[in-house]
């Protein structure tokens, strides 16, 4: 089931989209139409704060766990899940519009990377298999029925990491469905099967994001 019969409004109020259709459009419009470059695509995280956490805690847990499947959802390019495949994982890589899938598949083939599976699905509406670890960066704050896809992400995974702006965070982009503060925080934890780690990630003054690494039910 999609967006057909609803609006889909922003943390303002203001109507985003009412169909499947219009949703898949949008993000389309905000997506980069090309291969990103090669020195884009290996340099990666250039992104000091968010990106130093996954390389310094996330990655190194899925070594420790042994981590054998990922799902990386709204891969953007797959920068991620070509960390996860380095590190021996099988990764599905999700996007939700068939242009966003292609030029995933088109820069994971470019650089190495055909092995990495693509699907295109929208996270909320998604038929999951079961897997190790659920990758979720900036994707939990644009969905319109978040708690709902994260008892779903629970029900599948053994573990699961979201970066979620927090409340004061990037609280203009016209796409956020929810402004996370410490009690929604707090309520995402406490579904979870188990809390491993919740930090904050602190980019500049007025930019932060809430890491949450917990477990799933399996």
């Amino acid at each position: 089931m999609g967006l057909e019969g609803r609006i889909m409004k922003n943390v303002l109020g203001q109507e985003i989209f009412s169909t499947q259709k219009e949703k898949e459009e949008f993000y389309d419009k905000t997506y980069p139409n090309h291969i990103i470059s090669e020195q884009e695509f290996k340099t990666r995280y250039q992104n000091k704060g968010k990106d130093d956490f996954f390389l310094e805690v996330v990655l190194p847990f899925c070594v420790a766990k042994e981590v054998k499947t990922v799902l990386d959802v709204g891969a953007d390019h797959g920068r991620y899940s070509a960390m996860f495949s380095d590190i021996g994982a099988t990764v599905t890589a999700m996007e939700i519009s068939p242009i966003r899938t292609k030029h995933l598949r088109d820069t994971l083939d470019s650089y190495g990377y055909s092995h990495i599976q693509t699907v295109c699905a929208d996270i909320e509406t998604a038929e999951l298999e079961k897997h190790d670890f659920a990758f979720c960066s900036d994707v939990i704050e644009h969905l319109e029925r978040p708690f709902e896809t994260w008892d779903k992400l629970i029900g599948h995974s053994k573990y699961i990491y979201a970066l979620i702006p927090k409340e004061s965070s990037w609280n203009w982009s016209p796409d956020h469905t929810v402004n996370f503060d410490d009690e929604k925080i707090i309520d995402l934890l406490l579904a979870a099967s188990g809390i491993i780690r919740c930090d904050v990630i602190d980019f500049d003054e007025s930019n932060s994001w809430y890491a949450i690494l917990v477990k799933g039910a399996l």
